[in-house]
């Protein structure tokens, strides 16, 4: 794995932990409501929910940082050789 692959993991892995635990959070929130009961199906739901934020902001964040960059820092192809 190059360099650039690594950061962008690691990257895209702070930032899907910040997204996923901000969705699911909210979601408690919202499901707990003015009673603030929290009940099996409003954890469920949030679960899903978080899971879901994390892998696709893992998995396009990776993507997108990580193969990008990898290939613009690719070196040039060489010249082809002029006979004088």
């Amino acid at each position: 794995m190059s360099p650039q692959l690594k950061i962008a993991f690691v990257r895209g892995l702070i930032s899907a932990v910040v997204n996923a635990g901000t969705v699911f959070f909210t979601g408690l929130a919202v499901g707990a409501g003015t009673t603030g009961k929290i009940s099996a199906g409003v954890l469920t739901v949030a679960g899903i929910s978080a899971g879901g934020v994390f892998f696709s902001t893992l998995a396009l964040r990776f993507a997108a940082e990580g193969l990008i960059d990898q290939s613009a820092a690719a070196p040039p192809p060489p010249l082809p050789k002029v006979n004088a």
